[in-house]
């Protein structure tokens, strides 16, 4: 009876959960969320592996269950004071495991209180936050840079172009070789791909389609013979990252602008030029939307937006009794986006007639 007993208690300790956190992350997934999913899978199996020393798929009821508030805590502290993590990336973690536990609780295989999970506090928000360098304030720095910087002067002002034609990170920017660019038959573009030696983010594929002309330009200006890569730049981006601080600072712009400023430039051009978030997100070669758009966007404002405020706008007729010369000067001050906007809109309505 005795050794029975001493069977049964080694099979409760050695009771997995594998099972319940494979549901949990299906779950997530058949929810809609395949990135959380895929998120919470990485940050539980660090959780796990730091707690325990071994892969969640063998945690076990008893040891999930010494899993306390204290241990969450003790957790995030380990973690803010390596230093290795930024407070956002730390708070994600925490929200990934809280959630796991809840779900564990409702599945009964977790014992606590999940309330007191609301007693670990987010870290403050360390996002880094930049500006968005507009077209007109691109051109300024285009000119500048052409007028002061007497080395690399061209590699400079091609990197801002095609940081902003393409939306790419500095490191894909600066590793483009002469290679990376297809020619599409029968139509005027070009595809920019990755490769094995240039991919993406967390090692993704990714691929930019540019006009012809704008292609021309680059190898006019920045294939060289003998080299396969376009930029001699540093590749980690320190010498245009200065150019850029030296050409803000001579110009007297006030604000924190970085070579991602110009992906939020890539970005808004494309909202601007599309009206489609989507076409925005895919700009940013972003999983999800919401990145897109909390992290990159500018916000427009419309004033008054309500259908029947907006009946009696459209009542006014202003264009209707403006002249062509007034029409014209304000187009005229228009900023340069706005102004592409409607020569693209005269090229479709010509193509309609």
């Amino acid at each position: 009876m005795i050794f029975i007993m001493a069977i049964q208690n080694v099979q409760v300790a050695r009771e997995y959960v594998a099972p319940y956190i494979t549901d949990f992350f299906l779950k997530l997934e058949t929810d809609g969320s395949e990135k959380t999913a895929k998120d919470y899978k990485r940050y539980i199996s660090k959780f796990i592996q730091d707690t325990y020393s071994y892969n969640y798929q063998f945690l076990t009821k008893e040891h999930l269950n010494l899993i306390t508030l204290d241990t969450l805590i003790d957790y995030k502290n380990k973690m803010y004071l390596s230093k290795k993590y930024k407070n956002t990336t730390i708070n994600t973690h925490l929200s990934g495991i809280r959630e796991f536990l809840r779900y564990m609780k409702a599945r009964k295989q977790y014992i606590h209180d999940v309330s007191d999970l609301e007693f670990l506090n987010n870290l403050r928000d360390d996002t880094e936050h930049y500006d968005t360098i507009d077209m007109s304030m691109a051109q300024a720095i285009i000119d500048d840079i052409q007028k002061n910087d007497k080395r690399l002067t061209n590699e400079k002002v091609w990197f801002i172009k095609i940081a902003i034609e393409t939306g790419l990170r500095t490191t894909n920017i600066l590793n483009l070789t002469k290679s990376q660019f297809h020619k599409i038959p029968n139509i005027p573009y070009v595809m920019i791909r990755s490769t094995k030696e240039n991919m993406g983010k967390r090692n993704e594929h990714w691929e930019e389609k540019i006009h012809e002309k704008f292609y021309n330009e680059i190898v006019e200006g920045l294939f060289k013979d003998g080299s396969e890569y376009l930029f001699t730049m540093s590749k980690c981006g320190s010498t245009m990252l200065k150019a850029l601080h030296r050409s803000t600072e001579r110009l007297g712009y006030d604000g924190n602008y970085v070579l991602h400023s110009f992906k939020r430039t890539a970005i808004n051009n494309t909202r601007d030029f599309t009206g489609d978030i989507y076409a925005s997100q895919e700009k940013g070669k972003h999983k999800n939307p919401t990145t897109t758009i909390n992290n990159y966007m500018d916000k427009m404002k419309y004033g008054a937006t309500g259908y029947y405020s907006m009946q009696y706008k459209l009542e006014e007729n202003i264009l209707e009794d403006a002249s062509k010369e007034i029409i014209l000067k304000a187009i005229d001050k228009l900023d340069e986006n706005v102004k592409m906007l409607i020569e693209a809109q005269i090229l479709n309505m010509k193509g309609d007639l």
